[in-house]
Parts: structure tokens; sequence; C-alpha cells
């Protein structure tokens, strides 16, 4: 699954939120009731992430380690290693963060789902149950970058 948002703000901003920000990821998205950084940031790193429940994925806790982080060109990799529900044998997302102009830029990212071979059946229909929570956390992101502050959703959830 591939998604791209306009944000109305410098890149260095999103890159803030975004890669500095990888750990507190919890301060910003309504489905995360907690997240932690384990490490320093950058390859290696991970974070956990208590979820409270996100397309088909149940709530409970995920552990995510970063593969690839660069600063100078705002790109930053992290895949699953702990917590994914029985019928997801692989999950991971790239991120990058592209200026567009002194205030705006571009955030990309490009999740991979990886299904066991008995769910492939229903493997249509991931990316329809996901769609309407990525739309809310793409709202959510956005308007930290843009505002400097948490979207009143994720706010009313913590």
């Amino acid at each position: 699954m591939r998604h791209e948002v306009q944000i109305d703000a410098p890149a260095s901003d999103a890159w803030h939120v975004l890669g500095v920000g990888f750990g507190t990821i919890c301060e910003w998205s309504a489905s995360l009731a907690a997240s932690e950084l384990h490490g320093d940031l950058g390859v290696g790193a991970s974070r956990s992430c208590q979820g409270t429940g996100f397309g088909p994925f149940p709530a409970g806790v995920v552990t995510e380690e970063l593969t690839h982080f660069d600063a100078a060109t705002m790109t930053f990799t992290y895949e699953a290693r702990e917590g994914l529900p029985p019928f997801v044998r692989h999950a991971g997302n790239a991120w990058s963060i592209h200026a567009d102009g002194p205030e705006r830029c571009v955030v990309r990212f490009e999740a991979t789902v990886e299904l066991a071979w008995w769910a492939w059946p229903a493997g249509w229909l991931l990316p329809r149950m996901i769609r309407a929570d990525l739309g809310k956390m793409t709202e959510e992101m956005k308007h930290r970058i843009e505002h400097g502050t948490p979207h009143p959703r994720a706010a009313a959830a913590k």
C-alpha cells in the first residue's frame, strides 16, 4: 500500500515529528495508547507500540525495528519484529519526506504486509479494512506537523 500526503509545513518539521519522533508516534496517533523507543535512534533501534486496533489488526503491542534511518535524506524504514497477528508473516513500512518549497513538503510511505498462506483468500480485504483507519492516521499526522499539536481525536484518545 502506497500513500502520499501534502503537508503545509517545512520538510524539517515533518522529519522532526516522523523521523526524530519515531519513538513518540503515540503522541499524534489516536490508534496508539503508548509507544516507546528502545536504544539510540538509528538502524537497530526499535519501538514498541501499544495499539488500540487498526484495520484488521487487533489491539496489542507490536515491536518495530529500524532497518534504515537517514536524516540527510529524511528516509527511514522499519519492520515489525514481534506482536503481529498469526495471519501476518511480515510487515514493514518505508517513509520519505520531500521538500516542496520552503513551507511545504510531501510525506510518502509504502507499507508491505505478507500474509500467511492460509490467509491469502482474504488478502483483497486487507487494504479495504485499513483504508478508513489510514485516512484517520494521515489526518492526525498532518495536523500534528502543520499545527504542532495533536489532532483533537488523538488528544481525546489519551
